[in-house]
C-alpha cells in the first residue's frame, strides 16, 4: 500500500503537540544496529590498508574495523 500525503499532513505530524503521547508504543530495539563512519585515507594509506587485509583474507573494510575497534580497546583499558 503507497501512502500518498500532502504538505500539511507532513507539517503535523512534524509537530509534537499534535503526538498522543499517551498511546505512545514502546518497540525493542534492534541488537544488531550500528552505526557507519567514513574516514579519508590518502591513496598510500589505503594501498597500506589494502594489502594487510588481504593478507588478513579479509575485506579492507573490515580489516579496518578490527584494527579500530581493537585500538580504541587498547586505549580504554590502559585508561
Amino acid at each position: 500500500m503507497i501512502l500518498h500525503m500532502n504538505e500539511d499532513s507532513i507539517d503535523e505530524l512534524q509537530e509534537a503537540d499534535s503526538w498522543d503521547w499517551d498511546q505512545a508504543e514502546t518497540l525493542p530495539g534492534n541488537p544488531a544496529a550500528g552505526v557507519v563512519v567514513g574516514i579519508r585515507l590518502s591513496a598510500t594509506e589505503f594501498e597500506g590498508l589494502a594489502a594487510a587485509a588481504e593478507r588478513s583474507a579479509v575485506t579492507a573494510t573490515e580489516f579496518a574495523r578490527r584494527a579500530t575497534v581493537s585500538a580504541a580497546r587498547e586505549q580504554v583499558e590502559t585508561a
